[in-house]
């Protein structure tokens, strides 16, 4: 909501300035396997990250980054102020 706000404000100001909220996705991190193996008494949503890892949502970090990488490099891909890497696993 932040970067929505920003965003009208810079185009009432007419403000060079681009606004972007990037969101990268679930990242297979080290965080996630502590979180999988944590007691359930320690963490009630342990069944939504097991899930997550079952699935197949995580992404390794070097693919996010790879997908972070192009959002800067080509403008065309940043057309919303809210964003997501998601949005690239159609796009090549």
């Amino acid at each position: 909501m932040f970067s929505q706000v920003l965003n009208e404000e810079v185009k009432i100001d007419k403000s060079k300035i681009t606004v972007l909220s990037l969101a990268p996705g679930i990242i297979d991190t080290e965080m996630q396997v502590e979180i999988r193996t944590a007691k359930r008494s320690d963490f009630s949503s342990i069944e939504r990250f097991i899930e997550y890892k079952k699935e197949g949502y995580l992404t390794v970090p070097e693919i996010t980054a790879q997908q972070i990488l192009r959002f800067i490099k080509e403008n065309d891909l940043s057309t919303n102020v809210i964003c997501s890497v998601r949005d690239l696993t159609n796009r090549s």
